[in-house]
């Protein structure tokens, strides 16, 4: 059975700590292995700081577990997606291209026991 987690904070960078946590925590008790939860950590990092550059009032994210995946959802702003990709190709590497980009946000999907490409 899938559970789903979601945190919503003040749209500023003082809070991508939080996120951090939050979706580190939620990842571990779903049984993702240390090195996999960093690199969610970190793509969830890129994008919310994408997203602060909209001048948001608030950052929110849901991580479901379910399926042997992972899955955290980022809303976001369409054209701010499509006027700087760049910091979104830091989080395909990072999560070996399991993010989907739709019009209003942003799917990180992580399997669980998948070995990472560099370990």
């Amino acid at each position: 059975m899938a559970a789903t987690y979601a945190i919503t904070v003040p749209g500023s960078a003082d809070y991508l700590l939080t996120l951090r946590i939050f979706v580190g925590g939620v990842a571990r008790q779903m049984g993702l292995d240390e090195d996999r939860i960093t690199d969610l950590k970190m793509a969830v990092s890129e994008g919310a700081t994408m997203a602060l550059l909209d001048a948001v009032d608030s950052l929110q994210l849901s991580v479901e577990g379910g399926d042997g995946w992972v899955t955290v959802r980022m809303p976001m702003a369409g054209d701010r997606v499509d006027k700087n990709p760049e910091p979104l190709d830091v989080v395909r590497a990072l999560l070996d291209g399991n993010v989907e980009i739709g019009d209003e946000q942003v799917v990180l999907r992580v399997e669980i026991g998948q070995v990472h490409a560099g370990g």
